[in-house]
């Protein structure tokens, strides 16, 4: 369903970018003259464009002695 007019590039740009730089979707409808919907749209065409961010994964380095007790635990015969 295509109604009203096609916005240019200038003003899809810089509902992209505004919205990129963590402004509210009603404020950049507010200050561009456009409705919440159009925002929301054209932002979520530019989420789509940016490959997904990799998860970044915390991992506990261990230290030289939980290494050498873990080894000398499981290379000792149970009794």
């Amino acid at each position: 369903m295509n109604q009203g007019r096609k916005l240019d590039n200038a003003l899809v740009q810089r509902i992209q970018r505004m919205h990129n730089s963590g402004s509210p979707k009603r404020t950049i409808a507010r200050v561009l003259g456009v409705s919440y919907n159009t925002v929301s749209k054209y932002s979520d065409q530019s989420n789509r464009a940016r490959p997904p961010e990799s998860p970044q994964v915390k991992t506990k380095p261990s230290t030289a002695a939980q290494t050498d007790r873990a080894a000398s635990t499981r290379s000792s015969p149970r009794t």
